[in-house]
């Protein structure tokens, strides 16, 4: 069993989720089969489950992880420290 899986990523749980890169890498939880199992019966038993955390995380993946919001942060992290950062955006 290795760390690794933070189960269906819903609004719950998407914060702690997000701290742990969506990986669980972090935390005391473990990956295993029958978890794994589980979280895709449920996916596949509620649509309107498998349509809502499709739904959010599209949403949450371009809000946060798009090259333009990665960037964004990237460059703030230049202005932090004191230099300045020219785009074309």
């Amino acid at each position: 069993r290795e760390a690794g899986f933070m189960g269906v990523i819903e609004e719950s749980n998407f914060e702690e989720g997000k701290k742990h890169n969506f990986s669980g890498r972090g935390t005391d939880r473990k990956t295993t089969k029958e978890e794994l199992e589980i979280e895709i019966l449920r996916l596949l038993d509620d649509p309107a489950l498998m349509s809502r955390a499709g739904k959010l995380g599209r949403e949450m993946m371009e809000k946060y992880f798009s090259v333009e919001s990665m960037t964004d942060e990237i460059i703030k992290v230049y202005e932090e420290a004191g230099l300045k950062v020219e785009t074309d955006r």
